[in-house]
């Protein structure tokens, strides 16, 4: 392995001992769920379902436990917020908190 690949590790290796101090447990799905939200503010529930391949319920978890409430029994790690959207309220979107932002911008200083 060249230098520059093990340096590449190395970044990931800091991200990933970052994301465990945020959330022990955090799983790739998990983690997947909230980079969609950084790169697509306002996605839609459904959209993100879809991105993920994964069940409503599923989908439904990973943002609670995302979110200010958690599921399971598990706080929530106030990455993200949902709301209705205005046009049709059946229809629920996404967006990085504060934290969540802060979060995601250290994520991408560890990458380099």
């Amino acid at each position: 392995m060249g230098t520059t690949t093990v340096d590449q590790l190395g970044r990931m290796q800091e991200v990933m001992e970052y994301l465990r101090e945020i959330d022990a447990d955090m799983t790739v799905l998990t983690l997947q769920a909230l980079l969609l939200v950084a790169e697509r503010p306002g996605i839609s529930m459904l959209d993100v379902m879809a991105k993920l391949g994964v069940a409503s319920s599923t989908t439904s978890r990973i943002m609670s436990r995302l979110g200010k409430y958690g599921s399971l029994g598990k706080d929530g790690l106030n990455l993200l917020e949902t709301a209705e959207w205005p046009q049709d309220r059946r229809i629920k979107t996404a967006t990085l908190t504060s934290r969540g932002k802060r979060v995601v911008e250290r994520i991408l200083e560890k990458l380099g």
